[in-house]
């Protein structure tokens, strides 16, 4: 478990509104970055790379972040609004699998090989370096568990 719990936990109504909301804002993020790389213009998903790079490194710096304030109380809101809400709707592995249907049926099974690469290599990397980051900004040592 990352942190201590709150004293006061959020009832699931609370968790229920948190996740929404932050599920807003992160859907409409996404939406908004993927406007300014239209797939359309090169052919390739640029677009799709930068949201899910971004969503690592914010994953990343919020859990090494909340790992480090081990022993003290991290809010619970945090995670609701934060990770599931926000990061879960920002980040898209549904747009992923669509690039890549038209990529390969396309017949750019080349280009198509580079984004699956880019995209589980670079975002594991990133979201490691996420964590070190968040993990020193928050004065601990990185040791995620469960």
């Amino acid at each position: 478990m990352i942190g201590k719990p709150d004293p006061e936990p959020l009832s699931r109504l609370a968790q229920a509104a948190l996740v929404s909301a932050g599920g807003a804002l992160g859907a409409m993020s996404r939406f908004s970055i993927l406007l300014q790389f239209p797939t359309a213009r090169t052919g390739f998903p640029a677009g799709t790379l930068v949201v899910n790079g971004l969503g690592a490194l914010g994953l990343g710096l919020l859990l090494g972040w909340l790992d480090s304030q081990r022993g003290t109380a991290s809010p619970r809101w945090i995670r609701s609004f934060g990770l599931a809400g926000f990061l879960g709707a920002f980040t898209t592995l549904s747009l992923v699998v669509v690039d890549h249907a038209i990529l390969i049926t396309s017949g750019r099974t080349w280009e198509a090989l580079v984004f699956a690469s880019i995209t589980i290599v670079g975002t594991i990397g990133i979201a490691l370096i996420g964590v070190a980051l968040g993990t020193r900004f928050g004065g601990g040592e990185a040791e995620l568990s469960q």
